[in-house]
């Protein structure tokens, strides 16, 4: 999506890469960086960002090993360690809607995977294409995408809050 929208704005742009989420998030408070994107809108992040409109939606998932049953609601996953990855959007998503979940935070996706494939969380969660995505690239062959949690994930362009012309320009294009 955003070498579409540069091209159709005839632009350019740095990429910056960062070793885990929590640090990108600081490159927008500090106004370090400009934007990320692949981002959800949480009632956090609006303290210090802006949001672009959604441009695509993807439902949160859940992960276990490949011999649980099908996950119909959430609910199963109450007193059971869930691991999310720390302040990545699905995570406070889900502390806002389900507070008491015992949650098991870590710093990457595969770190999320491989406490499950060991054993040592129940589940991971996260949105649905970067599972299958990431059991694949891993390897994990003992895991799979074993259910919905019934929330979406909107993602949005992040923007440093004073940079209100860059929102109505991406949201433009």
């Amino acid at each position: 999506y955003w070498e579409l929208i540069l091209k159709k704005l005839n632009a350019k742009s740095k990429n910056v890469f960062f070793d885990n989420f929590s640090d990108q998030l600081t490159g927008i408070k500090n106004k370090e960086n400009d934007l990320i994107f692949s981002v959800g809108e949480t009632p956090q992040r609006k303290e210090y960002a802006l949001f672009s409109k959604e441009y695509v939606r993807f439902p949160i998932s859940i992960v276990t090993k490949k011999d649980e049953n099908f996950i119909e609601n959430i609910s199963v996953l109450h007193n059971k360690k869930i691991a999310v990855g720390n302040n990545f959007t699905a995570h406070n998503i889900l502390k806002n809607k389900y507070p008491d979940m015992n949650f098991v935070l870590v710093n990457s996706i595969k770190e999320g995977l491989e406490l499950v494939s060991k054993n040592k969380a129940y589940a991971f969660i996260d949105i649905q294409p970067v599972l299958f995505y990431n059991i694949s690239k891993y390897g994990f062959d003992d895991l799979k995408v074993s259910g919905n949690t019934g929330l979406d994930f909107n993602i949005k362009f992040m923007i440093r809050d004073d940079y209100p012309i860059l929102e109505s320009i991406l949201n433009k294009a």
